[in-house]
């Protein structure tokens, strides 16, 4: 097998084009204002995970802190599932 089979193609480095569909979902859900805990619950993964996805939301966007810069960013809020319903919830509104 040759050294990098499997890996992702190169794309974009920095800005919207170059997060991942998780962290575009994480980063609607920090422009509605959830804390990393609710997140979490909300993608079904830990705290930490989530720790991981800000930070490499942040660095790609050029961004020092989470608070408000994402409240106003192209693309966020078609990104995630809709606030207090999680993935496979198949409950009707």
């Amino acid at each position: 097998m040759s050294r990098g089979a499997g890996r992702r193609p190169a794309g974009p480095k920095a800005g919207w084009d170059a997060l991942t569909e998780t962290e575009r979902r994480v980063a609607a859900l920090l422009a509605e204002g959830l804390p990393n805990p609710d997140i979490a619950a909300c993608i079904f993964t830990s705290r930490r995970t989530v720790q991981f996805h800000v930070s490499n939301i942040l660095a790609k966007l050029d961004l020092s802190s989470r608070a408000g810069s994402l409240r106003w960013s192209p693309g966020v809020a078609d990104s995630a599932p809709p606030v207090g319903r999680r993935r496979g919830d198949s409950r009707r509104e």
